[in-house]
This record gives C-alpha cells, sequence and structure tokens, in this order.
C-alpha cells in the first residue's frame, strides 16, 4: 500500500476499485477525490490542529503535524502526490488519444481550458521527468537489497549525477515505505577531536547504532545516471583492447622523452576523450594489463596502430613487462578509482551502444581546482622579504575575514563561520601557509618535444612572461626552473590546443630539473615572476651537477622481490627527507650534500610505485650523517635526538592546546548571561511562524496551481531557511501596517483606489517582515537627568536591504516601487532623502506618479491630513501648511523632512548619496554598461535599514553590468555564496520550448490575467513567430528570456539546429570577414547539398588580450565558442594574420574541405587600407613615379621555392633600383610599422608602369614641364612676398672717390628710411636717378606658359573643365574613360593576371575583372527609357534594373526572370518558385535553389 492510501485512509475514506480506490467525482477525470485535492479542502476549511504541546496550528503546518510528517517531508509528498495525478491525466490522455480523441475533445472530457494542457501531457520528455524520483527510489531499493547499508550523504547525488532534489524526494518515498535514514559522525584519522558527517539509508529494522559498523557501510559511487535518474549505469567491467592496436615507444626511440603519455588516435570512436584535449586514463589491454598515463590526440601514428604508449624503459622489455598487471577487484581492477562518468559509451556502425575503451581518473578542467597556497616549504628556500610579505599578506586577509564576520548580525551564521574560521587558523599555524601569488596555479604537465630547455607551453600566461615551475615536493632552489612563457608553438597548440584550461607543455629536461617529474599525471604551480613588470622575485638557482643523469628507478629499480625492503609508508617517509632538506638548506649546506638527500628523495617518492630499494639510497646517501649534522641536537639533560630542527621543519610537530571556549555575552549590571534578545522587544515577534504571504504562495505552489521557474523555486528554498533559522524574526504587523497604507492612502495611475496584488504582498513580506537583533552600546541618560552612560542593547534591525525583481513586462512592477517609496516618504519619520532611477526620465515617472495621483485625490485619512493647507502659506501658523507635496524637487513630506527625487541613472549622478530608499527601474534594459546598484550602495550602506528594490524585466543588452550582477544572483540562490540579506524574484521561462505552453507563461509573469492579459501574451506570441525582427525583444520582455538585442532576420523554424555533420571532403564556398583588433576575424564555410539545403561551418579567432578584456558574462559565452571549437584565441594584442592562415588551412585540411571559392570582405585586408585606398595607393604611386611594383607581402609559401603559392596581402612598393631578374624594392611593413627595403624576383611582383608615361613622367614632357613651370611661379612668388625689394638705383653721378661713395651710401640709407617710415611703403627719388626692380619683372610671361601647357595637359587626358566641375554628357565621360581610366586600368589589371595567375589557375577560367557602372552618369528619366529596352530584349532582369536605380529588389519571382513582359506566357510554366530560407547556426542545413537546375531553366527559356 502506498503512503497516499495510508494517509487517505486515515481521514476515514473507504477504498474502491479501479485507479483511484478513494473516489474520483462525477467526472471521471477530474480528480477531487485525491490526495492533492484533499489537502486543498482541509485548507479551505481552516483547518487547525493541537499538538501535544497544546499549541494550535493552522494551513500547512496543521496539516502536516497531524499527518505526523515535518512541513519539509509534507512538502516533498505534495510534489510526489502531484507527479502521481499527473501520471494519472497522462495515462488517461493517451488513452484518449488511442481511442481516436482529438486533442480539444481530450481537453474538454479532462476539464482543460485549452489543448496545450493535453500536448503538455502527452510529451514524451514530460512523462520522464515524472517518474526519475521513482526511478531514483528503485534503484536504491536495488542498492540496499545488494549491498545492505548504503552511504547517502552530501555529493553522493552529484556522484550519481542526479539533482539533489529528486535524491530527497527519493529518499523520501523510500522512508515512507519503511527504510530508515540515519546520521551520524565519523572520527578524523588525521585530525583528533574531529569527525566527518554521514548519512546512512537502511533497510527497514535496522537499528541507529548498526551504521557506526562502518565496514556494512557501502558506495554507490559505481553507479551514475546520464539522465537525471530515468536509469542508471554500472561501473562496468572496462572493455579491453587488443594489443595489435597497440605500439610501444621505448627509451631509445624517444619514450624517454615523453615517459607516461600515451598518444591516441584522433577521430577513433572507442578511443574518444569526449571535449577534453587530454586526460588522465586507464585503458585495459588483452584483458589481463592495462595502461597507465596522460593520454593525448596524435595524427601521426604508422598505419595500422590507434594507440602509442612512451616510456622509460629500454628495447627488449617485454610489453608484459612495461604494462601494469590488472588487479584481482572486478569494481577496482586498475587499483585506481574512475571519476564519476569516467567511463563512456559510443553509437557503434550498426546503431548499437558500446562501451569507450577509455576510462578516466582525471580530464581537463580536474587540476585547475587544487588549493593555491603557498607552502612552508616553498617560502622557507626564498628570500626572506618574499616570505615577510606573504606571511603578512596571509594574516591580514584572515583579519579582514575576521573582522567581516565579526561584522554579521545573524547570530546562527556568525556562530558557524568563526568556528569555522578558528579551524582554518590553526590549520594555517601548523602547515604555515602563506597567501597566494598573483595568477599562480597548479597546472598538469605535458610533454611537448620541440619545446626548448628554456621556454613552456602556457597559454593561461601571456605570451613572453616569465614563470617559475614548482613541483612539491622539491628540493630546493635548484629545482625550481624560470621559462619564457611561448605560446606559439606549433606542437603545443596542435596537442594541447589553444586554450587548456589547466595544462602546460615542456620538454623532458624541464620535467628532470622538477624533481624528476614524469609525464603521468604529475602537477606543478606556475607563478609569474621575474619579468619586468612583475613584482614577484622567486629565488631559482642553476640545477645540481650531483643529480645529472640520476634516474632513480634505473639505479634502484628492478630488483626481485622479498631481496629489499618495499616502501609502505611513502607519505611519512616523504616528509622525513623534506624536513631534511629543509633544515640543511636553512643551515647552508653545501651542493654535494644537497645532491646526496636530494638523490634520496627522488628515491623516496618513486619507491612504492615503482618498488625501489629505499634503504639502499639512504645507505648510499649517507641519510644518517646527515640527520646527525643538520639536525642532531643534545637537550639540557645531556640526551641526544634527531628529528625536526628549524621552526619550518617543527611546524607540524604534535602540541597540546586549551580548548577553544565561546565568548559569553554578560549583562553589566547583573553579570547574567544575556541569551536571547529582550523578551519585551519580542512580543509581536517569532521565529517559528510561516509568513503568512509566503506560506499561501507556497501552497498554490504545491497544489500545481502556480507554475514556478527554477530560480524561483531555489528562492523558496531560501525562504524556508529563514523560517528554519532561530535567528531571524518574523514581524507580521509591520507587513500587515505596510499592506493597509497601501491599501487606504495609495491610488492607481489614473486615481482609482489601489487594491494590493498578491504577488506585491508576497514581495514586500520579504522587506518588511524579517528582522534579526545585534547588541549595541545605546547612551542611557541617568535617572536624576544629570549624565548618562552607555549600555548593551538588542538592537531590532531589517534583515532584507536589497531586493532584486525580475519579472515580465507588463507586471506592475513600478507601481510596486512606488508604493515603498509612498510608504517610506510618509511613514517611516527615519527616513529623509530616497530616489528613484531609471534609463530615462520617462521610466522613472511611472514611480512617481501614482505618488502625485495620490496627492490630488487625497484617499485616506493620512493624506488628507498631509495635504491639508496651502503650500504658499509660509508666514501663517504651520498647522495651515501644506505637508506633502510635488515640488520641482520631485515629492517632499515637509513634516518628516523627507524627499523622494528622480536621479539619472549615472553613476556620478548616484555615487556618494546617503539615502535610505532607492528603486532602480529597469536596470536590466538599455545600454547599461555601470553597475548603479553597487554606486547607490556604497552611499546608503553609511544609512541604517536602507533598502534598496532594483525591479526591472529582462532585457536584451549582454555581457553589461547586468549579467554580472545576475550571475551573483544565482549564485546565492544555489547557496555558493550566502547572503541573507539579499531578497530574489526572478521570474522567467525555464526554456524557451515553454512559450508555446500557456499554461507555464505565469512563471515569467506571476500577476497575468490581472494587469495583462493572456489575450496580449497570445498576440505577442503571434508577433514573434511572424516578425522574426521582434522576436528577441517578446521573448526577453515578456517571457524572460535573456536575448541579443540584434535584429534577426530568420524565423524560429529556420534558426532550429539540425543534426551535426562534418562534411568530409565535400565542395564549398569560403567566406571571410577579417579583423585583427576587437572583433573576430570570422571564416564561413557554405556547403550545397543535394537536397537544395546548404550546410555551415565556421572559425573565427580574436586575441587572448581582446579575451582578457571581456566582462564576465561574455566571457562565458567565449568559453562555449571555444570549447565547440568555433572560436580559436592567440596571443598578443593584434592577431598575427600569418598564424591565423597557417592555423585555417591546417583545420581545412583536418576536417577536409574541398574549397573551391572565396569571397571576403577586403575591407581589413590591409590592417591600414581598405581595398579602394589600395588601388588609388597603387595610380598615385605609378603616377608620381612613373612605374610602381604591387608586392605579395604574405604568401602560403616563399616565392623564390615554389611558382604555386597564394597571396594572403598585397603591398605597394616604390621601385629603386633595377636589375636583370630583380628589383629593389621599398615597401611597407605593417608589423614592424616601417618601410623596408627588400629585393625580389620580378617574377614574383607585378610591375606597373604608366601607360600615360609620355604625357606625364617623361623628363620633358608636358606634365614635366607644366611642374616646373609651376615650381618657378612659386619662387617668385616666395620672393615678391618676402619684404625685399632688390632694387638698383642709378645715381646722376659716377662714383669714384671715397667722398661719392660716402655720399651714395647716404642717399641709400635716405631712401630705406623713407620707405621703413613710410606707411604704404612710399618714397620720393630725384628726377635725375633711374630705379630698376630686379624680383618683379615687369614684362613676365610666365602665366602665358602656364596657361598654354595646362590647356595641353588637359587635351591629351582627354579632360576638360566640365568633367572637372561635374557637368560633362555622357560622350565626353565616355572618351574621358576609353582615354585616361580604362588604359591605367587595364595596365593594373593585365599585369596582375599575367604574374599572379598560373597557368592551370587561366586554364580554370579563373581572372582578375573590373567593372564600371554604364549608368553612373546617366539621368534617372533616361535610365527608365534604358530600362524599358533591356527588359524586353532579355538584357537584365527587373531587379537588375531595380538595383541600378537604387531600389530594393522585388520579392516577385518573376522579377529576377529574363523575360519580355509584353508577351504573354508559356501555359504550365512555373510563375513562382520558392527559396527555403537560409540560417547561419554553425551546424544548420539551409534551403536554396540547386544553381544546375537554375541554369537548365535559364537554358530552357532561352
Amino acid at each position: 500500500m502506498s503512503l497516499t492510501d495510508d494517509i487517505l485512509m486515515h481521514y476515514g475514506m473507504p477504498r474502491r476499485s479501479g485507479r483511484y480506490p478513494w473516489g474520483s467525482g462525477d467526472n471521471p477525470y477530474q480528480h477531487s477525490g485525491d490526495f492533492l485535492s484533499r489537502v486543498e479542502e482541509l485548507k479551505k476549511s481552516n483547518f487547525t490542529f493541537t499538538d501535544k504541546d497544546g499549541k494550535t496550528n493552522t494551513g500547512e503546518v496543521a496539516i502536516a503535524k497531524s499527518m505526523g510528517l515535518s512541513t519539509t517531508q509534507f512538502r516533498t509528498q505534495m510534489s510526489l502526490a502531484k507527479d502521481e495525478r499527473r501520471s494519472a491525466d497522462v495515462a488517461t490522455a493517451k488513452a484518449l488519444r488511442a481511442k481516436g480523441y482529438s486533442l480539444n475533445e481530450i481537453a474538454d472530457k479532462m476539464g482543460f481550458a485549452n489543448d496545450s494542457s493535453v500536448r503538455s501531457l502527452l510529451n514524451e520528455s514530460s512523462e520522464a521527468r515524472m517518474n526519475q524520483a521513482k526511478q531514483t527510489a528503485e534503484f536504491l531499493k536495488k542498492q540496499i537489497s545488494e549491498k545492505g547499508m548504503i552511504d547517502v550523504g552530501t555529493g553522493v547525488e552529484r556522484e550519481l549525477g542526479i539533482s539533489k532534489e529528486k535524491m530527497n524526494q527519493a529518499l523520501y518515498i523510500l522512508e515512507m515505505e519503511g527504510y530508515h535514514i540515519y546520521g551520524g559522525g565519523v572520527p578524523q584519522v588525521t585530525n583528533p577531536g574531529k569527525q566527518t558527517n554521514i548519512k546512512v539509508l537502511c533497510p527497514p529494522g535496522t537499528e541507529h547504532k548498526e551504521i557506526y559498523n562502518f565496514e556494512n557501510v557501502h558506495s554507490v559511487r559505481d553507479y551514475v545516471s546520464h539522465d537525471d535518474g530515468e536509469t542508471f549505469d554500472k561501473f562496468v567491467y572496462p572493455k579491453s583492447m587488443d594489443s595489435s592496436r597497440l605500439k610501444i615507444r621505448y627509451a631509445e626511440d624517444g619514450g624517454i622523452q615523453k615517459d607516461g603519455v600515451i598518444e591516441i588516435r584522433r577521430g577513433v570512436d572507442d578511443l574518444s576523450l569526449g571535449d577534453s584535449h587530454y586526460a588522465q586514463v586507464r585503458i585495459l589491454v588483452d584483458g589481463n594489463r592495462y595502461l597507465k598515463g596522460m593520454a593525448v590526440y596524435s595524427d601521426d601514428l604508422p598505419d595500422g596502430v590507434d594507440v602509442m604508449f612512451n616510456t622509460n624503459k629500454k628495447k627488449g622489455t617485454p610489453t608484459s613487462d612495461v604494462l601494469k598487471k590488472v588487479k584481482d577487484d572486478p569494481d577496482n581492477p586498475f587499483g585506481s578509482l574512475i571519476k564519476a562518468g569516467g567511463q563512456s559509451y559510443y553509437i557503434d556502425a550498426d546503431g548499437k551502444r558500446q562501451l569507450s575503451l577509455i576510462n578516466k581518473r582525471a580530464e581537463e578542467g580536474d587540476w585547475g581546482e587544487w588549493a593555491d597556497k603557498l607552502p612552508s616549504q616553498f617560502l622557507s628556500k626564498q628570500s626572506l622579504s618574499l616570505v615577510n610579505k606573504q606571511l603578512n599578506l596571509a594574516a591580514s586577509d584572515k583579519m579582514a575575514e575576521f573582522d567581516e564576520i565579526c561584522s554579521l548580525t545573524n547570530p546562527t551564521v556568525k556562530k558557524s563561520l568563526l568556528k569555522s574560521f578558528a579551524d582554518d587558523c590553526d590549520s594555517a599555524a601548523v602547515h604555515l601557509q602563506a597567501a597566494a601569488l598573483p595568477r599562480q596555479k597548479y597546472q598538469v604537465i605535458l610533454p611537448i618535444t620541440s619545446m626548448k630547455d628554456n621556454e613552456v607551453y602556457a597559454p593561461n600566461y601571456k605570451n613572453g612572461e616569465t614563470v617559475a615551475l614548482v613541483r612539491y615536493p622539491h628540493g630546493g632552489t635548484f629545482e625550481i626552473p624560470i621559462l619564457t612563457v611561448n605560446n606559439k608553438q606549433a606542437e603545443a597548440r596542435r596537442i594541447l590546443g589553444n586554450t587548456p584550461k589547466d595544462a602546460i607543455g615542456i620538454n623532458s629536461k624541464v620535467a628532470e630539473r622538477l624533481s624528476g617529474a614524469d609525464f603521468d599525471g604529475d602537477t606543478v604551480m606556475v607563478i609569474p615572476c621575474n619579468s619586468g613588470k612583475s613584482k614577484v622575485k622567486i629565488t631559482s638557482t642553476p640545477p645540481l651537477k650531483g643529480l645529472e643523469g640520476f634516474d632513480p628507478k634505473l639505479e634502484y629499480g628492478g630488483k626481485p622481490a622479498g631481496t629489499f625492503k618495499p616502501m609502505k609508508n611513502t607519505q611519512k617517509e616523504m616528509g622525513v627527507i623534506s624536513n631534511l632538506i629543509t633544515d640543511m638548506t636553512l643551515k647552508g649546506a653545501t651542493q654535494d650534500e644537497l645532491a646526496r638527500a636530494v638523490r634520496h628523495s627522488m628515491v623516496v617518492i618513486d619507491a612504492e610505485k615503482h618498488k625501489l630499494d629505499y634503504k639502499q639510497s639512504e645507505i648510499d646517501n649517507g641519510i644518517s650523517s646527515l640527520k646527525k649534522k643538520y639536525q642532531g641536537t643534545v637537550d639540557e639533560d645531556g640526551r641526544y635526538h634527531e628529528g625536526a630542527s628549524t621552526l619550518i621543519s617543527r611546524a607540524k610537530s604534535e602540541t597540546s592546546i586549551i580548548k577553544r571556549q565561546g565568548s559569553p555575552k554578560i549583562d553589566e549590571k547583573t553579570g547574567e548571561y544575556i541569551r536571547r534578545p529582550d523578551k519585551e522587544v519580542l512580543m509581536a515577534l517569532s521565529n517559528t511562524a510561516v509568513p503568512k504571504y509566503y506560506g499561501m504562495f507556497r501552497d498554490a505552489v504545491i497544489r500545481g496551481e502556480i507554475p514556478v521557474c527554477k530560480e524561483i523555486s531555489m528562492e523558496m528554498n531560501r525562504i524556508d531557511d529563514l523560517i528554519a533559522n532561530p535567528g531571524v524574526y518574523y514581524d507580521d504587523q509591520a507587513v500587515e501596517g505596510w499592506i493597509a497604507y497601501c491599501e487606504s492612502e495609495l491610488t492607481l495611475t489614473d486615481g482609482s483606489d489601489l487594491s494590493l496584488l498578491d504577488s506585491f504582498k508576497l514581495w514586500g513580506e520579504q522587506i518588511f517582515g524579517w528582522y534579526y537583533f545585534v547588541e549595541r552600546s545605546v547612551y542611557q541618560p541617568n535617572p536624576d537627568g544629570h549624565g548618562g552612560h552607555y549600555v548593551r542593547k538588542n538592537v531590532k534591525k531589517r534583515l532584507i536591504n536589497k531586493q532584486y525583481l525580475i519579472v515580465a513586462r507588463g507586471a506592475a512592477k513600478s507601481m510596486y516601487g512606488s508604493t515603498l517609496q509612498g510608504y517610506f516618504l510618509n511613514v517611516d519619520t527615519s527616513t529623509t532623502h530616497q530616489i528613484t532611477t531609471a534609463p530615462t526620465m520617462k521610466q522613472a515617472e511611472e514611480v512617481m506618479s501614482p505618488l502625485r495621483t495620490a496627492i490630488t485625490r487625497s484617499r485616506g485619512p493620512l493624506f488628507q491630513f498631509l495635504t491639508e493647507g496651502s503650500l504658499q502659506n509660509t508666514t501663517g501658523s504651520k498647522a495651515n501648511r501644506t505637508k506633502l507635496a510635488s515640488t520641482k524637487k520631485g515629492v517632499e513630506n515637509f513634516l518628516t523632512g523627507s524627499l523622494l527625487e528622480v536621479r539619472p541613472m549615472s553613476i556620478n549622478k548616484l555615487q556618494g548619496l546617503q539615502i535610505k530608499v532607492a528603486t532602480v527601474d529597469e536596470w536590466l534594459s538599455g545600454d547599461i554598461r555601470e553597475d548603479v546598484i553597487g554606486a547607490i550602495e556604497q552611499g546608503a550602506s553609511k544609512v541604517n535599514d536602507y533598502i534598496i528594490v532594483a525591479i526591472s524585466s529582462e532585457g536584451t543588452v549582454r555581457n553589461g553590468s547586468g549579467d554580472t550582477i545576475k550571475m551573483e544572483l544565482m549564485d546565492i540562490l544555489k547557496g555558493d555564496y550566502i547572503n541573507p540579506h539579499v531578497s530574489i524574484w526572478w521570474y522567467k521561462l525555464d526554456s524557451i520550448d515553454e512559450v508555446g505552453d500557456p499554461e507555464m507563461w505565469l512563471k515569467a509573469n506571476p500577476n497575468l490575467g490581472k494587469t495583462v492579459s493572456y489575450e496580449t501574451y497570445q498576440l505577442d506570441v503571434e508577433r514573434a513567430e511572424k516578425a522574426p525582427a521582434a522576436r528577441n525583444d517578446i521573448l526577453a520582455k515578456r517571457f524572460g528570456l535573456p536575448m541579443e538585442g540584434y535584429t534577426y532576420y530568420f524565423t524560429y523554424e529556420e534558426t532550429l539546429p539540425h543534426r551535426k555533420r562534418d562534411f568530409w571532403q565535400m565542395p564549398c564556398s569560403l567566406g571571410a570577414d577579417l579583423s585583427q583588433g576587437d572583433d573576430f576575424c570570422a571564416f564561413t564555410f557554405l556547403f550545397p547539398l543535394p537536397n537544395g539545403s546548404f550546410g555551415v561551418k565556421t572559425r573565427n579567432y580574436i586575441t587572448s588580450t581582446t579575451l582578457m578584456k571581456l566582462p564576465a558574462a561574455m566571457r562565458i559565452k567565449y568559453d562555449q565558442f571555444m570549447a565547440e571549437g568555433s572560436l580559436i584565441v592567440l596571443e598578443g594584442a593584434v592577431l598575427n594574420m600569418m598564424d591565423v592562415y597557417e592555423d585555417l588551412d591546417n583545420h581545412i585540411q583536418e576536417c577536409g574541405y574541398d574549397v573551391r571559392c572565396l569571397g571576403f570582405d577586403p575591407y581589413n585586408a590591409n590592417v591600414d587600407q581598405t581595398a579602394r585606398s589600395f588601388i588609388q595607393d597603387v595610380v598615385i604611386s605609378m603616377f608620381d613615379e612613373g612605374s610602381v611594383a604591387i608586392v605579395p607581402v604574405d604568401t602560403t609559401t616563399d616565392p623564390n621555392v615554389s611558382g604555386s603559392y597564394d597571396i594572403q596581402s598585397l603591398r605597394v612598393g616604390q621601385i629603386l633600383d633595377w636589375y636583370p631578374q630583380y628589383i629593389r624594392t621599398r615597401v611597407y611593413n605593417e608589423q614592424t610599422g616601417r618601410k623596408e627595403d627588400i629585393v625580389v624576383p620580378k617574377s614574383a611582383v607585378a610591375i606597373i608602369e604608366n601607360p600615360l608615361y609620355a604625357v606625364i613622367n617623361e623628363p620633358n614632357s608636358t606634365m614635366q614641364r607644366l611642374i616646373r613651370k609651376l615650381n618657378l611661379l612659386d619662387v617668385i612668388d616666395e620672393q615678391s612676398g618676402s619684404g625685399k625689394l632688390d632694387l638698383i638705383i642709378q645715381l646722376p653721378y659716377v662714383i669714384k672717390t671715397e667722398a661719392r661713395r660716402q655720399q651714395a651710401e647716404n642717399r641709400r640709407k635716405d631712401i630705406e628710411s623713407q620707405l621703413s617710415g613710410s606707411k604704404y611703403g612710399i618714397a620720393y627719388t630725384d628726377g635725375t636717378e633711374h630705379i630698376t626692380q630686379l624680383n618683379r619683372s615687369v614684362n613676365n610671361n610666365l602665366m602665358s606658359q602656364i596657361e598654354y601647357l595646362t590647356s595641353m595637359l588637359y587635351s591629351q587626358l582627354g579632360i576638360t573643365q566640365s568633367i572637372l566641375d561635374g557637368t560633362a554628357d555622357e560622350k565626353t565621360m565616355l572618351n574621358y574613360n576609353n582615354r585616361t581610366i580604362e588604359p591605367i586600368i587595364s595596365a593594373i589589371v593585365d599585369e596582375m593576371k599575367r604574374k599572379f595567375l598560373t597557368k592551370t589557375a587561366r586554364s580554370q577560367l579563373q581572372s582578375i575583372s573590373f567593372f564600371r557602372d554604364p549608368f553612373k552618369l546617366v539621368p534617372v528619366n533616361e535610365i527608365a527609357e534604358i530600362a524599358d529596352k533591356f527588359t524586353r530584349n532579355e538584357i537584365m532582369t527587373s531587379n537588375e534594373i531595380r538595383q541600378v536605380v537604387g531600389m530594393k529588389p522585388s520579392d516577385d519571382p518573376r522579377a529576377d526572370e529574363l523575360r519580355n513582359k509584353n508577351l504573354s506566357e508559356p501555359s504550365g510554366s512555373d510563375q513562382q518558385s520558392e527559396e527555403a530560407p537560409i540560417t547561419t547556426d554553425n551546424s544548420v542545413e539551409e534551403s536554396a535553389s540547386d544553381l544546375d537546375d537554375k541554369i537548365s531553366k535559364q537554358k530552357s527559356k532561352k
């Protein structure tokens, strides 16, 4: 008998036969008598239950207690009952459908409003989800029957691959069937006094004490579910690979350089690594041996070999000795547990599901989560300044953490965090761990044989920076290599990919220096350091000579068992030798002594794994004498001791400490403990009550009346935790006070009475209902009125200070914000400053308008009192003045001094405001890139009990602060970040599939049917289907689905993904949109398919600098692109196009694409030149120089080596020197930003000679003569404008004597004096004197010569004045084009075809052409006549004519046909053909017309 049977029998309902034993009402398809309906009836009847303590319970608590259930159990049972009801409905719907009923008929019979509910019932995935909890319960029952007691504690659900909710439901089902769930604690071996909590599921009849017999408690981690609980796959015994597919690469062949690496052939189904580039795996071989190591893909394995294993063993070693022997344990044949989900399946050629050969122990992404503190072992060997800095940082971090915890006010949370904090401090003191250095991370190492000894491939770090590699344990600074990051290494990028999550590539020599690390999963800590900009300086010294050539496996391995003592406790022995090395380093041991100790440590660390004789190593290296020298001490009693001798090595020794006690709070007056807040303060509060409106909401959700999304469900879990928290109190009076104020005083914008919606009460209850208490020092005056003193009191504080409300458009969310603002403005007298902000003033006014209307109407007694009097009455009695008014500042309450104002949504306008209340409207809408909520909180946090309410519908702007905030909210909802001061009501559909199900729309808008109609939503859905451009806005605003704000031109059906295809060796076209900056450099492959569709694949490139600049929300998207392989990240701030082309070419080769043609946007073909600029550069340089070279600067192969190559980029070069076979040219290098002189063969460049050379460039050509005359004119003008006159004065006498000379000089000075002193430069001379001006010839004919040469040049070039001023007719322009333009363009094109197209290309009809628009200069009226002639004579189509005149093409298919419209259509001809649309999804097939079919149609028409 089921649990439902038991409960229904409890209410005395007689059992009947059939599916519903306790009755189903008049209509057999309406289940009024089932468990859910019975509970509903009890609630409607106000059912109460008095418990054994005499307390009367109501509502859900009463029903639960009457059944002997907790509220959590009751809610789980309700969920299960809901699934049971739905299962029955599914069965009924299927049965009726099988009988031939239509969906509408089934809906009528089952009492549904429409057929959408029936569709939902018939959905197979919906039925499967209902059965998941039951299937999980059945699975656990089977496990108990096989194993007995099983562990179901924290984390088991993750190992099983199911949700926590499904696990809890399954456990509840079993508990109701008599199974027991007991909790207990297991002592921790390494932490005396502490225990690990466990939860055990036991068979019926098991006693609690039996769970402490731990060997009888078993795990279920050998199973995993891939469908959230529907089915469970056991860890099956691994599938074995035939050794014929395996080859061993021994040490002599290079295996030692990749020791431990398993290379697997790419593309083999049963050897796939899934989404990872690398993984630590186990592979069973021939059923009795297995491979162990790091697996990576390889593209150069020999034919017939699928797996290559690299080993350091020598040739001749049998394969059986190279591989590991399988353990005699069917559940763990490898002696190492495989990770959850480490086994996978694939579908073979026959469509059957097969187990993969790969068994993963760890994979890409698993190593990066390791702790990143700095251990004492590393610090003790570094500089004192670094040690002090990092230890001080660690101490500061701990102090900041302590202060933050102490600032918390929730006593339960505070107590838990302080206990955890104290334990962390104890651990840090023992282990002496310091703060992490910037960007340090653990990474797994993999071999890159071609990597240099001083380089590392580490894409998680900047190319060119230096990093230190630290392996633990390590002997000293000689085992810390400092390497330069080289992320352009081709082999590394091929093996690890461009963005490995947690791996680096090094060569084997570097690995040897890292304490002899292997490539089978060893990790190192990577620390950026020692570069010019880095402040981190890591000490590294050269390798010890005593370690050169030392291989512990060769020196101390290979001995028969029984001839040496095997290692049994590696951790202990490693600790001993590590402490010795630390003490030796600190006490200044010699290099030889350190080498001996390190050699021994290398033996110890691998002794247990590789069966090494570590005791012989201890003797050979004199470890005993080293201990005596560096660790031997004599105490005060004269006794000799050995062991850790320095602070660092002694830090982990055991010592007894006093047990930590709590710090009680003591009343200063009475001396008694304060155990809880003052009783008089708590009279109106309860720390056990269920909030009224939340309880009603939760009941409706449980009954299935209100569907909720997962975000609301998670918020409900948070509220349930508040209810269960004894340190948080619920104040129903505060909630009811807010509701009473709103419904008696406020109005809607149109002036009608406001009645709060249920959703408003639910949201407001979170703000006004929850409180907690903090201890504060409060000043209390003395009774006599003289002086006073501070006393400790418990102060009531509001729990919620931020509320986020994300709800669909039309939910009246702005009205909700108005109710909050009005309450704090007029009721809460502590409020002084309030703001509301939104992207636009109009949106902000939506909060203000209802308040202004309420002031005008003055509906209730409070508003009537506040609005009495006149605002202009400033001199009379204050009682006659208006106390509440809408002013220029906003809305002011003069009685309380409160102001509510509108502020622009800008950080500059919001920072520093000490406001009590803020509403932020539409914070997800608009182009909001600033965190305005954070800016408001900076100032508001200085005010007691501030409240910020952020209300918005979902936006269409991605990657801004809104997405970042939503990520933080999701962390809070999931419990990853505990913040009880935030309330989150996030309404949305769970998936886009629910858009078609009206029953699910309430998930996005809880007020649907109240503030917005279902008809409005239905119309929007229909509009979204018909208008793709409006779809994203509707999905975001109406259904809460985060969408991009771009316009889309495809319908929903067109963008549905199709099955993924590889398009191997299929012909395609390649489109390119080149960019080297922040944008994608994008390439798209378009594959024509036989059915008239197209397949699409994309490959995109960005720089690492661009990736680093992305906001967190955007980075998630880019990570998805990188994970699917469509986005490649290259190092640097600007893309190196040669790297892009190389990777693209490799991609094309790997995928086998047959690229037939290329189309590209030439805008960024050269970084600094557009296509038009390039042509202008050619022509202008040709005019200047007479000849110019077009030089291929980027080619796929060296033109000197091969005559066949692809040209990626061209540059215009100035020809400096001519040689018989070569030229020397000066070309711009866009990588360096400078021009460089290069010598290139004439056969590899296009040399363009000016066809108008005789006119423009010859020394005595018209152009050159004109240039010389113009230069001469410039010289004359410059001289004449210089202020110098250059005069010769002929005096009326001969200068022979000194007296005459003096007389002449005086005359010259007199004339100069006259000119300089005259305002207009006028001087007088004697009539007998004659003056000649040399620089202003009176008879200069230079201008006439210039005019003549200009006219001659115009004539030779075919240029007229009408061409220059744009008035030339068609004949004149045609003459100019034929005489001047066409020869220039032809010269360029002919030479480029001759030099840049091979004979093969020309034989394939490839060509370089130029086009001109013959209609560009023709008036529109003449074009109309031409158009008529061209269409009638079938020269051009109508759409081609429309394009000429700048009109959009017609949608009429006939507009694309060559036809004479004056002739009638032949009978039977196709008048319309539809082309299926094209979409741009990454693996999408798009419809298009078949090219061959088009050609054949056109031929038949002609």
